[in-house]
């Protein structure tokens, strides 16, 4: 959801074409699908001592990071910042930004018997979608200012599924 939410801000306030729209969600896709990578295994490194923790330790990742996605969907935005991607290191830099959860999500499934690079797919394919989507949908309905949306329900969801670890 940051990467839809960055992409979505990027269309609003960017005329991008196909090309330009491509290479934004390919570096967000792959982003998102590699930190998980090394959060994983960073998890399955403390796993085995952390192992009776390890239902409280993914809900607490969850619940913080759903947090501060909606903590950052409500507060106020500076009238006078620019946002452009205009370079390869801008795409690059937000990329690595937003995907920084992913690397404390990667972290959790250290605890889980997971095939990791099924999950990196998955999220490559998804990050990939919803930026293209984010662009796409900023540029033409930029006006109804979805972005902060997006973060509060992605938000939302995290702590649902956090939720869920202690069921």
């Amino acid at each position: 959801m940051d990467s839809f939410a960055v992409s979505l801000v990027s269309g609003i306030q960017n005329c991008m074409d196909l090309k330009e729209t491509l290479k934004i969600a390919f570096f967000f896709a792959l982003f998102q699908g590699i930190m998980p990578f090394f959060g994983w295994l960073l998890g399955n490194a403390v796993s085995q001592s952390l192992h009776s923790y390890s239902n409280y330790i993914a809900f607490s990742i969850f619940i913080l990071i759903g947090i501060k996605m909606i903590y950052d969907s409500l507060k106020g935005t500076p009238q006078n910042k620019t946002f452009i991607i205009d370079n390869l290191r801008v795409i690059i830099g937000l990329s690595i930004a937003t995907s920084l959860d992913a690397l404390i999500i990667g972290m959790s499934f250290g605890f889980f018997t997971i095939n990791i690079f099924k999950t990196m797919l998955i999220i490559f394919v998804i990050t990939f979608i919803f930026s293209v989507l984010g662009v796409r949908i900023g540029k033409k309905y930029g006006h109804l200012l979805l972005g902060k949306r997006a973060e509060f329900f992605g938000g939302l969801i995290l702590i649902g599924v956090g939720i869920t670890q202690l069921c």
